[in-house]
């Protein structure tokens, strides 16, 4: 069966939005992914308030994409507020370093590993449209196991359509990486969920498709059974 995460990107500020779309949640997820967004990496800038999180007292597993420049300086708030993964985008880490041995690179990610482990929670790399698949198995990468597609043209923004040729790194990744944990992000409904399930992912994130629906349990089972 194909996990699945409703997703939560609210505008900057609009705590209300957050507690919508948690509560809403609750009635049949089990994890719950959540957008931060800086305005810099991504497009737009979401709500971000990590001290706000703690008063919802969800039990959700919260699984947390920090669309930024600089996710060092972000993932210790979420942690501490019991995220349980961490997703951070290899084109923040490969812009600024050279992923090659001995290069800050293998130390910034082993530092973030080393924050995760400590909550303890996972690190997943996500990967952008425009990035070729096979960065994701450069030196400083190659202890990861848990990786993110990133399916949509834009990073920000949500409500985009699905990129079809996400399909087709899906396989390429899963060839690479037979163990690998594969999550799809962006523009995902029955049809992108059954293409990227068959191509060998194994979580989908979707939340125009769950929580935009009239009724978003059942459409959070159609994926499931995708």
């Amino acid at each position: 069966m194909l996990k699945v995460y409703p997703s939560i990107n609210c505008p900057h500020k609009d705590f209300e939005c957050v507690r919508e779309k948690v509560r809403k949640s609750e009635g049949f997820a089990q994890w719950i992914h959540l957008d931060i967004a800086d305005a810099r990496l991504a497009l737009n800038k979401s709500w971000d308030d990590a001290s706000q999180w703690k008063e919802l007292n969800t039990k959700l597993n919260l699984e947390v994409h920090l669309m930024v420049e600089e996710p060092e300086k972000e993932i210790e708030k979420w942690l501490e507020v019991g995220a349980k993964r961490i997703v951070v985008h290899v084109e923040t880490i490969a812009k600024r370093h050279p992923c090659v041995p001995g290069c800050d690179a293998h130390e910034l990610v082993r530092e973030l590993q080393s924050m995760c482990e400590k909550h303890p929670a996972s690190l997943m790399l996500a990967i952008l449209p425009e990035t070729p698949i096979g960065t994701l198995r450069e030196p400083c990468f190659k202890d990861i196991r848990e990786f993110q597609v990133f399916a949509q043209a834009l990073l920000g923004p949500s409500g985009q359509k699905f990129l079809p040729g996400t399909v087709e790194r899906v396989k390429k990744l899963r060839a690479m990486v037979p163990n690998a944990t594969i999550e799809i992000d962006g523009g995902i409904d029955l049809e992108s969920a059954r293409a990227v399930r068959a191509a060998g992912a194994d979580i989908v994130v979707a939340g125009s498709y769950t929580l935009g629906s009239p009724d978003p349990k059942r459409a959070y089972e159609e994926l499931c059974n995708a």
